[in-house]
């Protein structure tokens, strides 16, 4: 500090900073070993510098611009390791390993910087507690299989194990293994490896002696308990032991299920009763089934055993056996007994036995046979059945009650499927046989299909046996009664000639086949006498027949071929009458407050006919109703409203219901409002003054269909009025002096005129003097050059009236070739050859007049087509294999010519393919490309390119190495003076391996010594570099 004036004051603002570290963890309190120390530090807020615990990096940093703290580790967790961790993408100093000792273990650090002396300054530190707990508990085991219940002696089960809870932990047999496990595994690595140490195992269970795993298997001996016991521990880095965990399991050694015996059977009849056949037979599979172990069975009938064996399990599951048992003959109703016994072999006082009573019974073959004479039967006749009892094996064989027992039978008809109908009673079949009497009258099908069901008499109570008999009788059902029907028409009336189809129609279809002859009969008096008429069999319930005019009756006669029976059907009433036409005479629109009268214009065959021979109905609601009758009909309205009128007529003699008997006639008639009629004047609209013309007057109804009477008058330019609908006229002197006069004409319907029924019309027209005007050509051209297309044309200037048959007469150049002269003012030609020219046209009239008109015209040469040809290549050298693309620049040429046909070549060859652009692909050496075109207008053209192509310079390769730990790392230098290096084909020990990339790396895992390694260069054109080898 000084006191001197002027004196210069220099002020800095200067920043402090504590060095302090954010020490982070997964977590702060953690169980000893298993659980993982992962602690990082990084810098506190406002703490500038980076941390690093390399102390040649500390001291490489600018202390003041960029620190870099010196981390330092002054207490750790035992058993932790000093690292660097990845953060977020940022290298940060921590600690990893794991913690052994319970309690709480300090981590402290310690920051320094270093002056620019070197010397090392510390300029922070810190420290926080790690909380270590018991890792006892941790883990748990529990066996793989559901073991906690087994069954004594006959079940052998392994013993395995799944990890229950805790962080993952391969367990071992082994001490050896686990401690060198722990001792060597990575630092921060999550693999553990659990010592397994058996503490109790059951007798009956053994230790797999060649697993290091914890495996046992065996069977247990005694019922109860058997508890498993065992202990998890784990080593640390330096060989220090943890207990983890003890823990045991109980294993219940339990009575196996007794072995169930079921007998599958179809004789089986309620409970273990079954009823068998007398002679013998297969009475069922008797089926044990136990848990998997050897079974003694052993089957018995009364006193005698059948059989008795051991039987081995198979693969399954659970054991199954089979065994057949067959009955012996005995006598009817004898009752037999049946026993099955079965015990597991090494466990015998487990076991099972049941009981199974056989009845002796008829034979299964003992049916009931149906005898019936013939295969048809008429259902007003009664119809004779006999049943019988017998063995179907032995169908001539005799009856006998002692083995075939006493039954009673009836008669059923089967319709479906378990569907039947009761045809008679139960009758006793004494002696084997019963007789039956059927009647077929409620038969309602034309066949039918008899069966005989036998019911048994047993002993037995509640055991009922029914048999039916295999073979049905099948008879066709023949109907023997009269045959009722009836005739049918679709019309039974129509226009004469009518021709009628009658149809036969059965009140019952089973009649069909019973159906004989069918008889027709005709009257045409009353029924006092009738015509027959006998078709042909296959035509027999059809007649067609043709009627004239009249009424007739028509009937049939309908003969049973079964019977003979005969019956008429009832007689139908048939008409054919003459059909007039009809058409209604009458306006279709009236003004409101008039009528009209409608006639019915009546013909007969185009003849005319009196109201007496027909009958008129009137409708004017659209034919709903027909309210009037007569010749005519007339209509009024005082509102403005539409009749539907509808006329119909038909013969005197036709019914009134048959509506193919009418013949209608259809109209519309309309009440409208008063309205004037539309008139329209026609003629000239530019008349010459000193010319008469006609002009003329047309008028339209106000509505069509219309009967009223026109009238009207004209009113001429000059004021004076001519009546009728047409008028002559002729201009003056004085209507040229006027833009436009009038022909007015005024029209009205008589009677209604002064009802607003009256319109006018006016037609103006422009009057002139004809004058002959002056003339102008137009000429326009496509081209200025050779071809080239002309139209010219010719107007006259300033003109608005009408030439008096106006001519033209053209001439044109000299070889023009004409394409269009339809119309007499325009001609359209082509000129093909350059040079000068001149179109002239001469105009005329009817009235002498004449104009001539030139116009010169030059044509023009055009200019020939020229070719630039240019290329680019794909690589800036121009060596082999070179791409071109070929861009031609193409000058000259007719204005309106295109070009058709693009032909590239190279060395006098055509490319495939040659669009607008070509491309190719070159070899060393001179080339000469060329380009030729062709018009559409005929020209050709060529342009011409030469290309010279230098030679591909094969690249040189050299190779270099460099070795690490655990592998060689081969490097490729290549150079490609002409391009660029595009793969690498590398022999590794004399195998071609599948690499391209420019460096290749060798495990020493897979050779002692560095193998020989070959290279060959591949540049991007293709070109191969001598081979270079290094071993």
């Amino acid at each position: 500090m000084t006191s001197a004036p002027n004196s210069p004051i220099l002020v800095v603002d200067i920043n402090t900073w504590k060095g302090t570290a954010k020490l982070s963890a997964e977590s702060w309190t953690i169980r000893q070993v298993i659980d993982p120390v992962k602690i990082y530090a990084l810098p506190e807020s406002g703490v500038p510098c980076r941390f690093t615990t390399k102390e040649d990096v500390a001291m490489a940093a600018d202390p003041i611009r960029d620190p870099v703290c010196l981390l330092q580790w002054d207490r750790t967790p035992d058993e932790a390791e000093q690292t660097t961790q990845d953060n977020n993408g940022m290298k940060v100093a921590g600690l990893v390993g794991q913690a052994v000792s319970i309690g709480e273990q300090p981590v402290e650090y310690s920051l320094y910087l270093f002056s620019g002396d070197g010397s090392k300054v510390k300029v922070g530190s810190g420290s926080q507690n790690l909380t270590v707990t018991t890792a006892y508990g941790s883990v748990g085991y529990t066996p793989i299989d559901d073991i906690a219940q087994v069954n004594r002696v006959i079940e052998d089960f392994d013993v395995n194990f799944k990890q229950s809870k805790g962080p993952d932990c391969s367990i071992t047999l082994s001490a050896d293994r686990a401690k060198n496990e722990a001792a060597n595994k990575a630092v921060g690595s999550a693999s553990r490896t659990c010592l397994f140490e058996w503490q109790q195992i059951p007798d009956g269970l053994v230790q797999d002696p060649l697993s290091e795993s914890p495996s046992l298997s065996g069977s247990l001996a005694e019922n109860g308990d058997h508890p498993l016991g065992w202990r998890v521990s784990i080593f640390t880095r330096n060989g220090t032991r943890v207990t983890l965990n003890d823990e045991t399991f109980n294993v219940e050694a339990v009575d196996p299920p007794a072995p169930t015996v079921e007998l599958a059977s179809d004789y089986n009849f309620k409970d273990n009763i079954y009823l068998v056949p007398m002679t013998g037979n297969y009475l069922g599979d008797a089926i044990i089934n136990s848990e998997r172990a050897d079974l003694d069975i052993a089957i018995s009938r009364n006193s005698d055993v059948l059989e008795s064996e051991t039987f081995t399990p198979g693969w399954g599951a659970t054991n199954k056996v089979y065994r057949r048992i067959n009955t012996d003959e005995r006598a009817l109703w004898e009752e037999t007994t049946y026993k099955v016994n079965a015990a597991y072999n090494k466990v015998p006082d487990v076991k099972t036995e049941v009981v199974y009573r056989a009845i002796s019974a008829p034979s299964d073959s003992i049916r009931p046979i149906v005898e019936v004479k013939g295969d048809t039967a008429i259902d007003t006749q009664a119809l004779p059945v006999r049943v019988l009892i017998r063995d179907q094996y032995k169908p001539d064989g005799d009856y006998d009650a002692n083995t075939m027992g006493v039954w009673k039978v009836r008669l059923i008809q089967q319709k479906a499927y378990n569907e039947t109908v009761a045809l008679t009673d139960y009758a006793e079949a004494s002696n084997g046989e019963a007789q039956f009497s059927v009647d077929l009258s409620g038969v309602d099908t034309s066949s039918v299909r008899i069966a005989a069901e036998a019911v048994l008499e047993s002993p037995v109570e509640g055991y009922n046996r029914t048999e039916l008999s295999i073979r049905p009788a099948f008879l066709t059902v023949l109907r023997g009664g009269a045959i009722g029907a009836g005739v049918e028409a679709r019309k039974l009336s129509g226009e004469a000639p009518f021709t009628a189809v009658f149809k036969l129609s059965l009140d019952d279809r089973q009649d069909l086949r019973a159906t004989g002859q069918v008889v027709w009969e005709t009257s045409k008096d009353d029924g006092k006498t009738w015509e027959q008429f006998i078709p042909e069999d296959r035509y027999k319930y059809q007649l067609v027949k043709t009627f004239d005019k009249g009424e007739y009756q028509v009937r049939a006669k309908v003969v049973n071929v079964n019977s003979g029976a005969e019956k008429y059907t009832e007689a139908v009433s048939v008409v054919a009458y003459d059909k007039p036409d009809i058409a209604v005479i009458g306006p279709t629109t009236l003004f409101v407050g008039s009528e009209g009268k409608y006639t019915a214009n009546l013909t007969l065959n185009d003849e005319p006919i009196s109201g007496g021979n027909a009958i008129v109905e009137w409708s004017t609601d659209g034919g709903k109703t027909y309210a009037q009758t007569g010749d005519s009909i007339t209509l009024s309205s005082d509102e403005e409203t539409r009749y539907r009128l509808w006329a119909r007529v038909r013969s005197a003699t036709a019914p009134a219901d048959d509506g193919y008997a009418y013949e209608v006639a259809k109209t519309a008639v309309d009440f409208r409002a008063v309205k004037a009629p539309r008139p329209y004047v026609t003629g000239p609209r530019v008349i010459e003054t000193g010319k008469k013309y006609v002009f003329k007057a047309e008028t339209s109804l106000p509505y069509r269909g219309m009967d009223v009477k026109l009238n009207g008058f004209f009113t001429l330019p000059d004021g004076s009025i001519v009546q009728g609908d047409t008028a002559e006229y002729v201009p003056s002197d004085t209507d040229l002096n006027q833009a436009t006069v009038e022909t007015k004409y005024t029209t009205w319907i008589e009677g209604y005129r002064d009802q607003g029924a009256e319109a006018s019309h006016s037609l103006r027209s422009r009057v002139w003097q004809y004058v002959w005007p002056s003339f102008g050509m137009q000429v326009r051209k496509n081209a200025d050059v050779a071809p080239a297309t002309i139209t010219a044309s010719v107007r006259p200037i300033a003109f608005n009236g009408k030439l008096e048959e106006p001519t033209y007469e053209w001439e044109l150049p000299e070889g023009a070739v004409i394409q269009d002269q339809r119309q007499d003012i325009v001609r359209s030609f082509v000129i093909n050859e350059p040079g000068d020219y001149n179109i002239k046209v001469t105009v005329r009239d009817a009235r002498g007049h004449e104009t001539v008109i030139e116009q010169p015209l030059k044509i023009g040469q055009a200019e020939p087509y020229a070719i630039d040809l240019q290329y680019s290549g794909s690589n800036k050298y121009e060596r082999e294999p070179l791409d071109v693309l070929l861009r031609p620049y193409i000058s000259g040429g007719h204005p309106r010519d295109r070009i058709s046909t693009r032909v590239y070549s190279v060395d006098g060859t055509p490319l495939e393919s040659s669009g607008y652009y070509g491309r190719a692909t070159l070899g060393a050496g001179e080339h000469s490309i060329k380009l030729k075109i062709t018009s559409e207008m005929g020209h050709e053209a060529e342009g011409e390119v030469n290309i010279n192509v230098a030679e591909n310079k094969l690249p040189a390769c050299s190779l270099s190495s460099r070795e690490t730990v655990g592998s060689w790392i081969v490097y490729a230098n290549c150079e490609d003076t002409d391009g660029r290096m595009k793969s690498y084909e590398w022999t590794i020990a004399g195998e071609l391996q599948s690499i391209s990339s420019d460096r290749v790396t060798i495990s020493k895992g897979t050779y002692e010594t560095m193998p020989t390694i070959s290279l060959v260069g591949v540049d991007d054109s293709g070109g191969k570099s001598e081979a270079v080898t290094m071993n």
